[in-house]
């Protein structure tokens, strides 16, 4: 898969997340949510660019961890609030490895 295509299917699944952000999370979204990473993590492999497996990595890891745990209330998630600045913190890592491949 090009750079391009990643990156798109990247920006899908991150902006279907940070819907979530925006909505009373409940059981059900939570479920959804947790369906559809697990869909979309297989998409975005192989990784396109070196030094991408970390953050992409965890990047799932966390969201996932979030959505199961439905609300995340302990280590190392403590609320949504939480999750949700982990994986900006992972978006952003990710954006500056893609930077430096474009």
């Amino acid at each position: 898969m090009s750079l391009q295509n990643w990156e798109q299917v990247w920006d899908q699944t991150v902006e279907h997340v940070q819907r979530a952000e925006a909505q009373e999370i409940r059981e059900q979204q939570c479920t959804e949510m947790l369906a559809y990473l697990r869909q979309q993590r297989p998409r975005l492999n192989p990784l396109p660019a070196d030094g991408l497996e970390n953050p992409v990595d965890s990047w799932f890891e966390l969201a996932e961890s979030a959505f199961f745990d439905c609300p995340p209330d302990g280590e190392p998630i403590s609320d949504w609030a939480d999750a949700f600045e982990q994986l900006a913190t992972l978006e952003a890592e990710v954006d500056t490895v893609l930077a430096r491949h474009r």
